[in-house]
């Protein structure tokens, strides 16, 4: 019997949000369900800089797919929207600012794209990381990271 996405979201519902207060699905946190080989990959979306914190959650969330669909394998992975979500508007450049502020509109974002300050340490563990990006949503970033991050993982 292969393994179905809409058992995988069936069996996903069984996990607590990073709150408590809802399911993983419910709360509109999973996507990129993809099954190949009776194995089931999906991501699970959280907050960044609670990454760490919700590893257990991860990890259960691959636990009970796992049990309850009979999956030869699972891979969940956490990934992160960016500020302002996917598809998002590009930084305004200088010159539209200037615009609006001649004819008295408000700015509606940054006005350049310099880091605000020193590099990030990184994150503990973590050696390197891969950046996949597009300035437009629903081209298959998730899709693209989770592919990646199995390569990676079966190259050791």
């Amino acid at each position: 019997m292969s393994v179905e996405k809409e058992q995988v979201l069936n069996a996903l519902q069984r996990v607590k949000g990073p709150n408590m207060d809802g399911n993983i699905v419910e709360l509109g946190l999973v996507s990129e369900v993809v099954i190949k080989d009776d194995h089931a990959y999906f991501s699970i979306t959280i907050d960044p800089k609670r990454a760490e914190e919700l590893e257990p959650m991860r990890q259960a969330a691959e636990q009970v797919v796992k049990e309850m669909t009979k999956a030869s394998g699972v891979t969940a992975v956490l990934t992160a929207e960016a500020a302002g979500g996917s598809g998002g508007s590009p930084p305004e450049s200088s010159r539209v600012a200037q615009a609006r502020a001649q004819n008295g509109a408000a700015p509606t974002g940054p006005k350049s794209i310099e880091p605000a300050g020193p590099a990030a340490a990184g994150v503990p563990g973590v050696k390197h990381i891969v950046a996949v990006a597009s300035g437009k949503g629903g081209v298959g970033k998730s899709t693209v990271a989770v592919n990646l991050a199995l390569a990676f993982q079966a190259n050791g």
